[in-house]
């Protein structure tokens, strides 16, 4: 119910209560950082100091380090609850004192004695690069290993690491429930500062869940990496004890990677003892390799696991920023964004809009995608890695419309990253899925990524799977399929599938062929 500002029936005890609530919250969050924070502060140096290790520290430690960290973020969230409990109390102060008679008494002035709460300060952890550093003995096998740097990055401190930010996103969501409950006792309360309190509750409660899943990305981030440091020096250890073993026949290495035995120096000096040291040496230079390929992919993500800490203090801007005794009519929700999205909306055909409102809310997105029924893990990458967050709708339409077809800016070549594949039926059993209706052409490879298809911006809708029958394609029609290229911000790299019209270069929509027998739904 709207209430004009001189309508006024409070009890100043509603705000109170709220007040306290919020005090309260404070409080835990408060905790909650510092229990994530004493944590972490005993993984430094679990990166470890070679390539890998640079990389992933490259990454990780814009989560831990900084004003626009994953601590900073819960901190500001934490800071929004005090600003919370300050402006309720001011709120109570001021209706009691009307009540009271006290005398003139206006928002901006209140008698009385206000809360104010200890802000929680940004906390900085420092760098995880760094490490112990070679095994004994490790310079026996520099020379043959290409110029590579052994991985002395730590899996047991990166697995606590990653184990400490599970359960600081486990404590963030259960501190959603308390702020809902929290804002509850203004509810019927008839004054100009119920709807922005409530639309202020409502945005630190969804900011609270965008910073858990940070949290669990960084989680998986760690406890990737810590799964690949192990398995490479595993790699490794068994490619060492094997040329141990191989070069001095009965010298049993109980420990992989410590070359304890005299005798193997001279060994390598020997032709055939060179020879072997130089083709596992080069093993041991591509195993290593590969890790710092893969630490690179399994870092890729933090470029968006900072997005929700943006999207908070962007938010938050205006609770944050007033004055100690208002609660502001600007505070409601929307009051920016929904004008910068209706602008943007105006600019593009109707059947576009709800696309960009995906793409401009991941908890829409989200909301949709489980509405469509796709599978969690395509709905998890497609918000863990949404490249819209820092977007406003209109730099969105900026990079990703083409104002001259009236369409989003569809990647040339039908999509394909080069080369594609070329048949006139799709083979028996192949599995594949799409999200969106029928109508459309374009089918993945069962199980891809949503990242991996590069959809356009906002793309949801029902999900469905389907198989191939093996049936002849109808004259002119022309399977292709390949892989997927970068698109709309996204990485690409899956496989798709799209049957055209060779007369018209156009997709042939799924329905038609299922009609066509060419593929059928899977139940």
């Amino acid at each position: 119910m709207a209430v004009t500002p001189g309508a006024v029936a409070v009890r100043p005890a509603s705000f109170t209560q709220a007040a306290d609530a919020f005090v309260d919250v404070h409080a835990d969050i408060s905790r909650t950082l510092d229990t994530l924070f004493v944590a972490l502060s005993s993984s430094g140096q679990m990166a470890g100091s070679d390539s890998s290790g640079r990389t992933f520290a490259q990454s990780y430690d814009k989560t831990v380090n900084g004003p626009q960290s994953l601590l900073a973020g819960i901190a500001l969230l934490g800071n929004a609850c005090g600003k919370m409990a300050e402006l309720l109390d001011a709120s109570a102060v001021n209706h009691a004192n009307v009540n009271d008679s006290i005398g003139l008494c206006t928002p901006a002035n209140p008698s009385g004695n206000l809360k104010k709460l200890d802000t929680i300060p940004t906390l900085s952890v420092g760098s995880s690069f760094g490490g112990p550093g070679e095994p004994s003995n490790w310079e026996k096998l520099k020379e043959f290993i290409e110029g590579e740097v052994f991985p002395d990055g730590d899996p047991d401190k990166l697995t606590k690491a990653g184990d400490a930010w599970t359960r600081a996103a486990t404590s963030l969501r259960q501190h959603q429930s308390p702020v809902r409950s929290a804002i509850e006792p203004i509810a019927s309360e008839r004054s100009v500062e119920v709807e922005p309190a409530q639309d202020q509750a409502a945005l630190i409660d969804r900011h609270l869940g965008g910073v858990a899943d940070s949290c669990d990305a960084v989680a998986k981030l760690c406890n990737g990496f810590a799964t690949q440091v192990r398995e490479t020096r595993e790699q490794i250890g068994e490619l060492v004890e094997d040329l141990a073993c191989e070069l001095l026949v009965a010298a049993a290495i109980g420990i992989a990677l410590v070359l304890v035995t005299s005798g193997l120096s001279s060994v390598l000096a020997t032709a055939a003892g060179f020879a072997k040291a130089t083709h596992t040496g080069a093993r041991i230079a591509g195993v290593i390799r590969v890790l710092a390929t893969a630490a690179g992919q399994v870092a890729r993500p933090v470029a968006y696991v900072l997005d929700p800490v943006a999207a908070a203090a962007g938010d938050l801007g205006a609770l944050m920023g007033a004055r100690a005794a208002m609660f502001s009519m600007r505070m409601s929700t929307g009051s920016v964004r929904a004008a910068e999205l209706a602008a943007a909306l105006e600019k593009i055909p109707s059947w576009a809009h709800d696309e960009l409102k995906r793409a401009a809310d991941p908890d829409l997105l989200r909301r949709s995608l489980e509405a469509g029924g796709v599978p969690k893990n395509m709905i998890d990458d497609a918000i863990a890695n949404n490249p819209y967050r820092n977007l406003t709708p209109q730099q969105i339409l900026n990079r990703y419309w083409d104002d001259g077809r009236g369409s989003w800016a569809y990647p040339p070549n039908h999509g394909f990253a080069g080369d594609y594949h070329v048949s006139d039926h799709i083979p028996a059993g192949t599995r594949l899925d799409r999200i969106g209706d029928g109508g459309g052409g374009f089918m993945g490879r069962e199980g891809d990524s949503y990242g991996a298809r590069a959809l356009q911006p906002g793309k949801a809708g029902p999900y469905a799977e389907y198989v191939g029958t093996g049936q002849p394609l109808p004259k002119d029609w022309e399977l292709r399929h390949g892989e997927v290229a970068e698109a709309f911000g996204q990485p690409g790299g899956g496989k798709q599938w799209v049957v055209v019209d060779r007369l018209t270069e156009k997709e042939v929509s799924v329905d038609r062929l299922v009609d066509a027998e060419v593929v059928k739904p899977v139940s």
